[in-house]
């Protein structure tokens, strides 16, 4: 259900767009989504790997540790990545030769709030969880 509102709402930014300014969007999103790789890191699965472990051994303290240390560490790279994406936007549009800088500053910001969606799944699926991811992969 969610990949078929994702394919309606393609369809309708393509023709609300039109081809050129639908070309800039994509070009905006895949440059961010090529940028997010570098907010995660293997975090996720080192979340649910040892957080998953700690609870095993019902060891509460040990968890919590792993947990606060992850999310910092997120919150690290979130916001350096964040950060280089906002002030490197126009050197990426005249990199590209296009008009996207207002558009990467709009989805650096976008990027620094949804980052943080990865790990709370880890940290969920280490618990045993799922019904999060479940309804995260039906609402995205």
């Amino acid at each position: 259900m969610a990949n078929l509102a994702g394919l309606v709402t393609v369809i309708f930014l393509a023709r609300a767009l039109k081809p050129e300014l639908f070309g800039l969007y994509s070009l905006s999103i895949s440059t961010v989504a090529i940028v997010s790789v570098f907010t995660d890191l293997g975090i996720r699965s080192a979340a649910t790997r040892y957080i998953a472990d700690a609870m095993k051994l019902e060891d509460y303290g040990l968890a919590g540790g792993y947990a606060r240390f992850l999310i910092n560490l997120k919150l690290l790279l979130t916001v350096l990545v964040a950060s280089a994406l906002f002030f490197l936007s126009d050197f990426l549009a005249n990199v590209f030769n296009k008009p996207i800088s207002d558009l990467l500053r709009l989805l650096s910001l976008y990027l620094f709030f949804t980052s943080f969606n990865s790990l709370l799944l880890g940290m969920a699926n280490a618990m045993n969880d799922f019904k999060a991811d479940f309804l995260n992969s039906s609402v995205s």
